[in-house]
């Protein structure tokens, strides 16, 4: 089942925040590892090749 797409942006909202704060407060460079994201996405982002390498190839 499916969530609500007003609930999945409200909670991405919520993060982005919860990140923005935090950079604001510590005074500190956003750093993916410590952000929760798991490494299968870390993984799937560094095998897709950036668009940017396609179109120079």
């Amino acid at each position: 089942m499916r969530k609500p797409y007003g609930k999945i942006m409200v909670s991405l909202a919520a993060k982005l925040i919860r990140i923005a704060w935090a950079v604001l407060t510590y005074g500190k460079k956003f750093d993916i590892h410590r952000a929760g994201v798991p490494r299968s996405v870390l993984a799937a982002m560094a095998v897709q090749p950036s668009n940017e390498a396609a179109a120079a190839a």
